[in-house]
């Protein structure tokens, strides 16, 4: 349309502009993602979403679309307003998909570019929630850097460390309460595996952390949902048939994680150290 086309649409009240190129139909309401689809058509030029705004369309906790990325190869002398653009050299169709109508790059690239642009804790917590929800895998993750791994684009040793320390089989924290446990407990080295079936001739349920080497098992207890007379009883039958599968159970609770983190830690070294002078 000419200027002056645009200019008497606006003028009619019937179109708000949203930048000099895209007008917007003040009658049609507002759309989840609305932000994202105008920032890609402002730019154009096969742009996509990525950074935090792309984890927050493909549902990763803890983003929000307020800063919003694109990535382009295209070259223009005028970027859109509506979101930081960042020029890169490939954008391989493999890893660029449409999701819910958006032009997104997928989960895998997502984290390159987080990883660029976020802390590296914040980047891991974005990889197992990812992980976790089957948004990607190991074997996905190495198929990125397989393809991208040689290209040199900021972020590629990041992922490929934190990729390093999970294995295929690895299984991604439950929670963020379950996440700091193991964190706080990280200092003291131990094998532990995460959300394990566990029992002797019969399941006594699954456990929130076992070693896998000595016979521990480390529950925790959040006041939320263990604090009712119901919860205690069933967490004490619970504890009693695994103490008789054989396994020590230490319990800490979401309080002391959170205000006195060395308490949990220091319960749990005595209780290991007690299990290694039996065990030699």
């Amino acid at each position: 349309m000419s200027s002056n086309e645009v200019s008497r649409l606006r003028s009619r009240g019937r179109w708000d502009s949203i930048s000099p190129r895209l007008l917007r139909s003040a009658a049609a309401p507002a759309v989840r993602g609305e932000r994202l689809h105008a920032a890609l058509l402002d730019e154009g030029g096969g742009a996509a979403v990525s950074g935090e705004a792309a984890s927050w369309w493909w549902g990763v906790p803890g983003f929000s679309p307020r800063r919003i990325m694109l990535v382009t190869t295209t070259w223009r002398g005028r970027r859109t307003s509506l979101a930081d653009v960042h020029q890169v050299r490939s954008l391989p169709d493999r890893w660029v998909t449409e999701l819910n109508g958006v032009r997104v790059v997928r989960p895998e690239l997502m984290l390159v570019h987080l990883c660029g642009t976020i802390h590296p804790e914040r980047v891991g917590r974005a990889l197992d929630n990812a992980w976790r929800d089957g948004l990607l895998s190991g074997p996905s993750i190495d198929l990125l850097l397989s393809d991208l791994g040689r290209s040199g684009r900021n972020g590629i040793g990041l992922l490929r460390d934190l990729r390093g320390a999970r294995p295929n089989d690895y299984v991604p924290p439950a929670s963020n309460l379950e996440r700091r446990a193991t964190d706080v407990l990280a200092p003291l080295r131990l094998s532990l595996d995460r959300q394990v079936d566990s029992g002797g001739e019969q399941w006594s349920g699954r456990v929130d952390l076992r070693d896998r080497w000595l016979p521990l098992v480390i529950e925790i207890q959040s006041e939320k949902y263990h604090s009712a007379l119901l919860d205690r009883l069933v967490d004490a039958a619970r504890r009693d048939q695994l103490e008789r599968d054989g396994f020590v159970v230490v319990e800490i609770t979401d309080d002391e994680l959170w205000t006195a983190p060395e308490v949990a830690r220091d319960r749990v070294a005595a209780t290991v150290r007690t299990l290694r002078r039996s065990a030699s």
